[in-house]
């Protein structure tokens, strides 16, 4: 999740942000994995594809995909590589730490969160027909916001309501 990511701290290892993930830079990374930009978005769905297809092969049937809005959650990718791999993917719902969350949920209440959950199990996403199966991941910091508690609480009023 992007929200996680931080510029490298010094001048020689800025090349490190928007490095591709590679042998070179897998030292780096294990002491410091949130230093680069590709090493955290999960977001190439030719790999996914594979990946899941060898998952299918084993023996899998269902993978739940937890990534919630504000932090790259793509419900109509999720449709095509459920297709193109065979599996059945749980999409979820809610939202994910405050520093994450997207413009607009400051504004919102409870209910309004509780409501937006609802609506994507029975209905779909924005539009999408692709509906969630899963209310998380929610995400709380150590901080514990009052954005956070409001998101939680919606999520858990979402939960009472399906």
């Amino acid at each position: 999740c992007r929200c996680w990511w931080h510029a490298p701290k010094t001048p020689e290892r800025q090349y490190l942000a928007e490095s591709f993930v590679c042998m070179e830079i897998l030292g780096e990374l294990r002491q410091d994995p949130f230093v680069n930009k590709h090493n955290i978005t999960l977001d190439d769905e030719r790999l996914a594809v594979t990946e899941l297809k060898d998952f299918a092969a084993a023996g899998g049937r269902t993978v739940v995909e937890p990534t919630c809005k504000g932090i790259g959650r793509d419900p109509l990718a999720l449709q095509r590589i459920s297709k193109a791999s065979g599996l059945n993917i749980v999409m979820g719902a809610g939202y994910y730490l405050g520093s994450s969350h997207p413009e607009g949920v400051a504004a919102m209440s409870v209910d309004e969160i509780a409501g937006e959950i609802v609506r994507e199990a029975r209905e779909g996403v924005d539009g999408t027909g692709v509906r969630i199966g899963l209310i998380g991941e929610i995400g709380v910091s150590s901080d514990f916001t009052a954005e956070e508690e409001k998101s939680l609480r919606g999520a858990a009023r979402a939960q009472v309501l399906t």
